[in-house]
């Protein structure tokens, strides 16, 4: 069964408290076990824009186990994770952070998501 998603993700917005992590997240269901690829590239704030460095970090974790998958470097803005799911695993894609420079507007953050069944 041949398994296909992509998506944009937009985020990650501010919280309220101090000091406390701005997060936005995306699910799916697997419909079928095998092996998956997940390519992801995030647009972020830039030293070269005129702004602090990002402290996005990227972590994906199947919510089923719950175990986390991958969990990427502050600032990191790509990267394929390949991963063994069973039918029905529920995969999380997460962006998180505690730096400033990525609340100072709503949507600064992009993540282009694709998901894809293997071989």
């Amino acid at each position: 069964m041949a398994f296909n998603l992509s998506c944009e993700l937009a985020g990650p917005y501010a919280s309220a408290a101090p000091n406390v992590a701005g997060s936005s997240s995306f699910s799916f269901s697997i419909p079928a076990a095998g092996l998956y690829m997940l390519d992801y590239k995030v647009s972020m704030p830039r030293l070269s824009q005129g702004g602090s460095a990002s402290g996005v970090i990227v972590t994906i974790s199947n919510a089923t186990g719950p175990v986390t998958i991958f969990s990427g470097l502050s600032g990191a803005d790509g990267g394929r994770i390949d991963f063994l799911a069973a039918v029905n695993d529920v995969i999380t894609f997460n962006l998180s952070s505690v730096t400033a420079a990525d609340f100072v507007s709503i949507n600064l953050i992009k993540a282009q998501i694709a998901v894809s069944s293997g071989v």
